[in-house]
This record gives structure tokens, C-alpha cells and sequence, in this order.
């Protein structure tokens, strides 16, 4: 079955954060996924994923999953050989709190792994190619990289933030409700990197002015990737340093200390997630045991949806994608969500979480 044909697959990696690497699965698998999905019945699902859990050696490839920890394993030390650490403390108190959200942490690995898998990919090939490309393309690309992995990093963060005030019913006080109240017209809009700072902030109890982490005010990792977002950043080849449109200038090495941070920050989130270093030994045993109580979980968290009697609103959003009103269905649960959130909250009646 080609990619083509999984239409409900790819909606869900592409918008919804059900995320699956698929360098780590087998064909057979992401076929069975499709048609799990495709019935619209949390039964069939919750039965699929409980297969899934107890033979996960036979539909799980092993290589992939070695291969996907060879290249970030690789990535990370390249990064500390030769450029050290760049996360500060802020950072990494950010990335446990981010992480200890999450009932399940292998759901953090999901979501991360294969977007650096494929960033991290991009970035080997140009520099295996440095002696091929020129240093205006090179520059370029690296600033796209940049900027997409910056994305990834906020929506990431947003969709933790946002679950975590709505299942644990956080008061929309004058500092969270901005944040929760940001318009997501599609599933992958997110607050701005200010209002996410200011929030994750407040939730940890932290001084946003103070807090140096990728997402503070005074942060150049942030800033360089606001300049690159808004056409304002440019390589001159003629004076080797990356310029802006009012005539500002930084040197290359100024703007890769930047994206070796973030790299650094997506790496080290990975970790958290996984609970041990992506050079450890057994690292790939941890993740395949993680994956199976992964999927585990949710086996039982949708039949429970399914006893609650959800499985209409399933059925009713496999529907809208199939019509190609995904999207729409799902902002209108949110606006739902939004007009019950303005009277005491009721226990979480959203299937997606």
C-alpha cells in the first residue's frame, strides 16, 4: 500500500499528533493502522493497538528504530564535540517539567522523533555535500531547517500546555487564558513563542523576565528565527555573515550556535522521554519497551471511550476527514470545549487526549 492510500495515517501524522515515525514500523503494521482507524469504531482500534502491543516485536523494525538512534546519536555527538552544551539550566528545567506532563513520556518520543529524524536527515546531507553546494544554498537550507525545527519546538510545546490547563482544569487567570484562548484555525497553529513562554512560565512558577530558556525575550534563538519567519534575514555571500533588511549583521557562527541549541533542546527532550541518553547501550530495547506500554495505554484508554459511549463522535470525524473536513470538525469541538470552559469545567469528555 503506498502512501497515497493512507489517507487517515497521514492526516493524523500530518494534523493531529498521532504521531508514527514510520522508518520504525513495518508496512504490515501502518496497513492494519489505516484500517483500525478507517471503521470510525473505538473497539476495532483499542483491539488493533492491543495486538500491536503484545506482538510488537513482529511489526516493529528493529532496524529502523536503529537507524533512527544511530542518526540522532551521531547528531549529538558531533554537537558536544564540537560546539560543548548550549542548553542553560532554564532549558533543561523547561524540558522536565514539559516532559513530566505526560502520563506516558514514549508519547513525547512519538511526537518528536520523527520530525528530528527527517530534519536531522536533511542536515546530514548537506553537510556530506558541503564540497557541492555552493555557500549561499548551504546557508539557506540550514536557515530553513532552522526555522521548521523552531515550529516543531512551539507546537509541540502549545499542544502540551493547552491538554495539560484543560485536564488538570488550570484557572484561566490574566496570564493563562491569552494563551488559551489563541485561535488554532488548524491543528497546527500554535500561540506565539512570547505567549508560550509566558505561560509555561507561570505553570512552572518561574519569572518569565528572568527565565532564560529558547523562548525567553532576550533569547537570539527566538530571534533569529522571528527575523527568518518575517523574510528579514538574509546570507551575503560577499561578506560571509547573515544580514537583515536594516542593515544588522551576525556571523555564521553567531547564527549555528542558535541552531545547535535548538537541535540540542529537540535531542535532549528526546531523552527525557526516553528515560536514559540516545547513546546508551540499551537504548533500543528501552524504546521498544516503552512503545508497547504505549500502546498498551491507549488500547485501554479507547475502550473505556468506547463504554462512554464516544465512538459517534469517532465515527463522525473519520467521516469529516474522508470529505476532506477535518479540520473543520475539529474546530468545532474546540469551540465546544471553549463555551464549556467558561462555567466550572466537566471531566474531559475530548476522545482525542
Amino acid at each position: 500500500m503506498h502512501e497515497e492510500n493512507l489517507p487517515m495515517i497521514n492526516y493524523f501524522l500530518r494534523n493531529e499528533g498521532f504521531t508514527i515515525p514510520k522508518p520504525i514500523f513495518k508496512q504490515e503494521f501502518l496497513i492494519g493502522l489505516e484500517k483500525a482507524i478507517s471503521v470510525g469504531n473505538f473497539a476495532i482500534l483499542a483491539k488493533f493497538l492491543r495486538k500491536t502491543a503484545d506482538d510488537f516485536e513482529e511489526i516493529c523494525n528493529e532496524a529502523g528504530i536503529r537507524s533512527l538512534v544511530k542518526r540522532i546519536s551521531a547528531q549529538k555527538k558531533d554537537l558536544e564535540k564540537l560546539h560543548g552544551c548550549f542548553l542553560t539550566s532554564d532549558d533543561l528545567s523547561a524540558l522536565q517539567f514539559i516532559v513530566g506532563l505526560s502520563s506516558n513520556p514514549m508519547g513525547d518520543f512519538l511526537e518528536v522523533s520523527g520530525p528530528l529524524y527527517y530534519l536531522s536527515e536533511i542536515a546530514s546531507e548537506l553537510e556530506k555535500n558541503t564540497e557541492n553546494i555552493s555557500e549561499i544554498i548551504l546557508i539557506s537550507s540550514i536557515l530553513w531547517v532552522y526555522v521548521n525545527s523552531f515550529e516543531l519546538t512551539l507546537h509541540f510545546i502549545d499542544r502540551k500546555l493547552i491538554n495539560h490547563i484543560e485536564d488538570k482544569k488550570i484557572p484561566l487567570n490574566r496570564n493563562i487564558k491569552p494563551f488559551y484562548n489563541v485561535e488554532r484555525k488548524s491543528s497546527l497553529s500554535h500561540a506565539s513563542a512570547e505567549r508560550i513562554h509566558h505561560t509555561l512560565c507561570n505553570l512552572m512558577g518561574a519569572d518569565p523576565n528572568k527565565f532564560d530558556s529558547i523562548l525567553s525575550h532576550s533569547s537570539k534563538t527566538k530571534g533569529f528565527r522571528n527575523k527568518v519567519s518575517h523574510s528579514n534575514l538574509f546570507f551575503d555571500s560577499q561578506k560571509r555573515a547573515i544580514v537583515t533588511l536594516s542593515g544588522e549583521e551576525c556571523s555564521i557562527s553567531e547564527f549555528l550556535k542558535e541552531y545547535y541549541r535548538i537541535n540540542a533542546f529537540l535531542i535532549k527532550w528526546l531523552e527525557l522521554s526516553i528515560g536514559c541518553n540516545i547513546d546508551d547501550p540499551e537504548v533500543t530495547e528501552k524504546i521498544t519497551t516503552g512503545l508497547k506500554e504505549y500502546y498498551s495505554i491507549y488500547s485501554t484508554r479507547y475502550i473505556k471511550h468506547s463504554r462512554a459511549g464516544l465512538t459517534p463522535h469517532f465515527y463522525n470525524f473519520v467521516v469529516s476527514i474522508r470529505k476532506g473536513k477535518g479540520d473543520e470538525y475539529l474546530m468545532k469541538q474546540r469551540i465546544k470545549r471553549k463555551i464549556l470552559r467558561k462555567r466550572p469545567l466537566p471531566k474531559r469528555h475530548c476522545w482525542r487526549k
